[in-house]
């Protein structure tokens, strides 16, 4: 197997020693794929090299109209441990659903297929979920862009010390007060029994997700090393406009939140916080996009005046905040 200790830049990708043989339990690996053929080899390399071996890596290829399917055949003919599927589009949430479909590890990792890991990603997450008895494990991220060039002033760096937290809730009300939470799946080895539901079809997908399971499990841990290696494009979801969908989506992924059966004041303080963000992402869109979004608009925003007053006790002090909030920014609501 290929193997290079470090890029230009110092960041470890391929392992520099053999992989090792272990008698651990099955990692189901993730990737959906999505005309990535720019990136694909880079990312299958720093998975097909893992220090980790009992792996299964699932491609989905959801609909790709450039190479990126061809590249997918290529790996899966030449390694015993990769299952290709390829599929219709239907978004990533629908890619990873597809591949959940066939997982058969103990443990899941979603991958972005634009993105890199590190050589002991799973050994390192695996032997802290078995010492810690975890059911989620969170590792620190780097940031690089297309040049390989490390972006050191990143949101996704936790400068907080979350050693001695266990608990998944208070994990997830610590990263949230200190405003290093951050909803995106790709950055933690889930046990397949916290999963309980499948992705929505919608984009911000993981912003409903992320939540379920961490309020499902009752053990999850942070571990600082930077074992993901996330890449940004100038074409990525994050840097392009807002539009429509992004508002009604995360009406969608608000509505979802509320439905936890075991939510508490923390998380409707969260989304309330989204609800807040919303409105900022209606106030940016063109004309034409508040436009489509006006129906849910109205919906959205009757449902939090109901809710400031009919809620449970508890809870209508973050309703009420987050409606004379967006009052206060508006001018009007």
């Amino acid at each position: 197997m290929s193997s290079s200790a470090k890029n230009d830049q110092g960041l470890v990708i391929f392992s520099p020693f053999k992989v090792k043989k272990m008698n651990k339990p099955l990692i189901s690996i993730i990737v959906p794929v999505y005309n990535a053929e720019k990136y694909l080899d880079d990312c299958l390399e720093s998975l097909v090299n893992q220090t980790y071996d009992n792996t299964e890596i699932i491609l989905v290829d959801d609909g790709s109209s450039d190479g990126s399917g061809s590249i997918c055949e290529r790996y899966a003919k030449k390694d015993k441990r990769i299952v290709f599927i390829s599929k219709k589009n239907g978004g990533v949430g629908s890619a990873r659903n597809a591949g959940l479909a066939v997982a058969k590890g103990e443990y899941v990792f979603f991958c972005d297929s634009d993105d890199m890991v590190k050589y002991d990603l799973l050994e390192k997450s695996y032997e802290t979920a078995a010492k810690e008895n975890a059911e989620i494990v969170i590792f620190g991220v780097v940031t690089v862009n297309d040049s390989r060039k490390h972006i050191k002033e990143d949101h996704y760096i936790k400068k907080a010390d979350y050693s001695n937290i266990k608990d998944s809730r208070i994990l997830f009300a610590e990263m949230k007060k200190n405003d290093e939470y951050s909803s995106c799946v790709q950055y933690m080895l889930l046990k397949r029994s916290v999963i309980r539901r499948k992705f929505i079809h919608m984009i911000h997908e993981d912003e409903l997700f992320t939540p379920q399971v961490l309020y499902e499990a009752e053990k999850a841990v942070f571990i600082p090393d930077e074992l993901y290696i996330r890449k940004i494009h100038d074409n990525s979801v994050t840097t392009t406009r807002k539009s429509a969908e992004n508002y009604t989506a995360m009406v969608h992924v608000i509505a979802g939140l509320e439905k936890i059966e075991n939510k508490d004041s923390v998380l409707v303080s969260h989304l309330c916080d989204l609800y807040r963000t919303i409105n900022v992402i209606y106030s940016k869109l063109e004309k034409e996009e508040k436009i489509k979004a006006k129906d849910t608009k109205a919906k959205a925003d009757k449902h939090f005046i109901k809710m400031m007053i009919c809620a449970d006790p508890e809870y209508r002090k973050y309703y009420r905040h987050a409606v004379l909030s967006k009052i206060y920014h508006a001018g009007k609501y």
